[in-house]
């Protein structure tokens, strides 16, 4: 047997070789494969309808190729778009094969996972309120008094159902922490709705100004025994009391610089004639020596002073 096979030996090793040559033309260079997981792109959805609910937004492929070519394949190179031109409303499932996606130079060969469901439902839109999400807090003895939001409005679009839900639109994170006065910020706000949602702004580049009212707090302090003087008498006038106290509410650091100094405190008794009864008058009380009196707000304890002015007295020369 031995020597049959040794007949002709060099003929067989060359016909050997030459089978082996061939099979490497015609079959190429080694296959190998590689799994990618890719993002998927929704192209052709019907004009007034969006995509509703959890749709998968990545696939996982495995792709067959020589492996120099499959070195250099990233997911970026695939395509991975799915036309959904040809699908009627409501719930539809498409299947995920293999000739869906192309990438040059290699094949997919597998696609996970093989059933997508997906759900076309009309577009919707409505307007919403901005409220702006203000974090932290003003230094010691400050305080955010207000704010305002110019638009006061937004628009916002998506799928009926989860755009109903949708009640306002929020800035973001602000922070006030570290804020001694007013502040005017552009932000872009955004649906307040749940991670992932579907709902969008109308307008992406849309922005809103938030204008945040930042002010010293407030304090209130009463003033006492500060002297009630008559105005305009041409008699001679008794005041009683002749001191009131003033209750005066204002920024602390104003407030606790007052003193009675700063204070005037009258009764008008212009063109008043005189009389055995008693007139009741509303004191008036103004500032005096203070720049700032506009933030200040000053009040008499007593509502009125009484004011006699006697009949038979002479007028002053």
């Amino acid at each position: 047997m031995l020597p049959e096979l040794r007949r002709n030996l060099p003929l067989k090793i060359f016909a050997l070789l030459l089978a082996l040559f061939v099979w490497v033309l015609t079959t190429g260079e080694i296959q190998k494969v590689k799994d990618l997981t890719v993002p998927l792109q929704f192209t052709g959805i019907p004009p007034g309808m969006v995509l509703a609910g959890e749709v998968p937004d990545r696939v996982a492929l495995r792709i067959q190729a020589p492996e120099p070519i499959l070195q250099r394949i990233t997911e970026d190179q695939v395509d991975a778009h799915l036309d959904l031109s040809q699908l009627p409303s409501g719930d539809q499932v498409v299947t995920l094969t293999p000739d869906r996606f192309r990438v040059n130079g290699a094949k997919v060969i597998k696609v996970e996972p093989r059933i997508l469901p997906v759900r076309l439902v009309p577009q919707a839109e409505k307007e919403v309120p901005v409220v702006p999400r203000l974090e932290g807090k003003p230094p010691e003895g400050y305080e955010v008094v207000d704010y305002r939001v110019d638009p006061a409005a937004v628009t916002i679009v998506g799928p009926e159902d989860a755009v109903r839900g949708v009640r306002r639109a929020t800035t973001g994170s602000i922070s006030v922490g570290g804020l001694t006065a007013s502040r005017e910020i552009r932000v872009h706000p955004i649906p307040d709705d749940e991670a992932g949602s579907p709902v969008r702004m109308r307008d992406s580049e849309q922005t809103v100004t938030v204008q945040i009212g930042v002010r010293e707090k407030l304090q209130e302090r009463i003033l006492k025994n500060v002297p009630v003087h008559a105005r305009g008498a041409i008699h001679e006038a008794r005041l009683r009391p002749r001191v009131i106290d003033v209750k005066v509410t204002g920024p602390a650091s104003l407030v606790g610089a007052l003193d009675r100094g700063n204070l005037l405190v009258e009764v008008e008794l212009g063109g008043l004639p005189a009389r055995e009864r008693e007139y009741r008058l509303p004191p008036r009380v103004s500032l005096v020596g203070i720049a700032r009196e506009r933030e200040l707000e000053v009040l008499p304890e007593s509502r009125t002073v009484s004011v006699h002015i006697e009949p038979g007295v002479q007028e002053r020369p």
